[in-house]
């Protein structure tokens, strides 16, 4: 509900808090999203977040979430390419998710990348690695399902790669 996320919210005023991460499901889809980024940006001095990209397709959330006080956005994604992103997420999916990067960035929000690799991923490491250099999007992390993957991948990730699970 969103009083407890204003609570939260004043909490990290009371301890002096430098800034917000907002994470957990799709924040950018609780109805009061907008509301809970303007509360934060008054009360910290940088507001970002994690998201699947696809809620930021909708016509102006971008434009109000940075309006709203909205900083940066880390883009978690599985693949830069339409097969294996709906092959993951589902049909359908990648249009939403390309359109969202496209509005995130000409909202003028900071994008970065948490990419997961998983056996359905693992293949296109190197081409998603490319596609977001060429969208420049920086990687702030690589996680992956299995230590074999993340081994597998470790000479080509940019980043430490974080195994998730056993």
């Amino acid at each position: 509900p969103l009083h407890e996320l204003l609570d939260r919210v004043a909490y990290a005023a009371k301890v002096r808090a430098k800034s917000i991460y907002l994470l957990g499901g799709a924040p950018a889809e609780h109805p009061a999203f907008v509301e809970l980024v303007r509360a934060a940006s008054a009360a910290v001095e940088w507001v970002a977040m994690r998201s699947l990209v696809y809620p930021f397709a909708a016509l102006g959330l971008a434009e109000e979430a940075r309006a709203a006080g909205l900083v940066s956005v880390t883009c978690e994604l599985y693949a830069m390419t339409r097969d294996v992103h709906e092959a993951i997420l589902g049909p359908g999916t990648y249009d939403a998710f390309a359109l969202g990067l496209t509005r995130l960035a000409a909202a003028g929000l900071e994008r970065s990348a948490r990419v997961v690799l998983c056996p359905a991923s693992a293949a296109t490491f190197a081409a998603t690695l490319a596609a977001l250099a060429e969208e420049g999007i920086r990687v702030d992390e690589v996680v992956a399902t299995d230590a074999a993957i993340g081994a597998e991948l470790a000479a080509i990730s940019p980043k430490p790669i974080e195994i998730l699970g056993p």
